[in-house]
């Protein structure tokens, strides 16, 4: 959900436009669990690969959400670097006295509110909203065939973080692992000896 401003004190709560929906690739290729300050994809039971822009913010261990099954497997895709301590005074409890939750009906069935609101005069200004940023890593990850069954991958590195190499032969099927190693900062290489004539490479960081 957003809240949208037309100006002249005009606003309107709307959902997030959807795309297509994304197949749940949990145990396929690096596992992150649901540990807190992780950020994983949300589905409806039962329907595991319906995931579109649903996702939430782990604020506690949840391993259970891990489980390889139809309605408890939810992929983890990012984590939380700084700024978690806000999300949980967003936690409602007996001793916290700056947030409750309403119910104000359609999408907003548990709505962060501030606590003088009420259902009759809540404003939108009693709202509690998250503002977030998403920080992308671009590698610059290139691909050179060296021969017909050589090819050299390279990419620029992040000190003292680690970073995953992995191969596969058709998009769903599972990755292979090529290479783990610590960046130093500096352009990276690795030579994978494959006589696949095709198949694609994906390198990933480890924040």
């Amino acid at each position: 959900m957003r809240i949208i401003d037309f100006g002249g004190g005009s606003k309107a709560v709307v959902p997030v436009a959807e795309k297509a929906a994304v197949t749940n690739e949990l145990m396929i290729g690096s596992f992150f669990s649901n540990r807190r300050g992780t950020i994983a994809l949300a589905h409806y039971p039962g329907q595991t690969n319906n995931a579109t822009c649903h996702w939430f913010i782990n604020r506690a261990d949840n391993a259970y959400l891990d489980a390889p099954t139809t309605n408890d497997a939810y992929v983890v895709f990012g984590r939380v670097i700084s700024g978690l301590e806000n999300l949980d005074k967003l936690n409602p409890s007996a001793t916290n006295t700056s947030i409750k939750i309403l119910n104000l009906g359609g999408y907003l069935t548990e709505a962060p509110v501030r606590p003088t609101a009420t259902v009759s005069t809540v404003t939108y200004d009693d709202l509690l909203t998250v503002v977030y940023r998403i920080i992308a890593l671009d590698m610059n990850l290139q691909l050179q065939t060296l021969s017909n069954d050589v090819r050299r991958l390279s990419w620029q590195s992040v000190s003292n973080k680690q970073h995953i190499a992995s191969y596969t032969q058709a998009i769903g099927s599972a990755w292979t692992n090529l290479l783990t190693t610590n960046g130093n900062g500096a352009i990276q290489n690795f030579q994978h000896t494959n006589s696949s004539p095709a198949g694609f490479y994906r390198l990933q960081y480890q924040p």
